[in-house]
């Protein structure tokens, strides 16, 4: 699945790398004969310091709050993409991915007064 991030200011920070991310469990849609395709799940929350180095990642999905971190990969994933010609098969590469942000604890509710 390809998550598109999407924000308030990505027009001046735009994204220079993807990220992947990883987490225990699932996602249900409430209508059970529904598909997550081009649903949203809810909002990345990625706080930094003053040098812009990341102290905080939390996923606010619905009533929860899942905490993730930022982990380097022991090896890159490569995503490409097969081009059939008249010559031949072709791969190129379109993404190359470093890092992923792991959501394994519990989520935590969020109550509102």
């Amino acid at each position: 699945m390809d998550i598109p991030i999407t924000g308030y200011n990505l027009k001046r920070n735009p994204i220079k790398e993807h990220v992947m991310f990883e987490f225990q469990g699932s996602f249900k849609c409430r209508n059970k004969n529904d598909m997550l395709d081009d649903k949203t799940i809810g909002d990345l929350v990625i706080k930094r310091d003053d040098n812009m180095n990341i102290i905080d990642i939390f996923l606010l999905c619905g009533h929860v709050l899942i905490k993730g971190k930022l982990i380097d990969l022991e090896k890159p994933l490569m995503m490409m993409k097969k081009n059939v010609s008249e010559t031949g098969i072709q791969y190129n590469v379109e993404r190359l991915i470093t890092k992923k942000i792991l959501f394994d604890s519990r989520p935590t509710p969020v109550f509102i007064k």
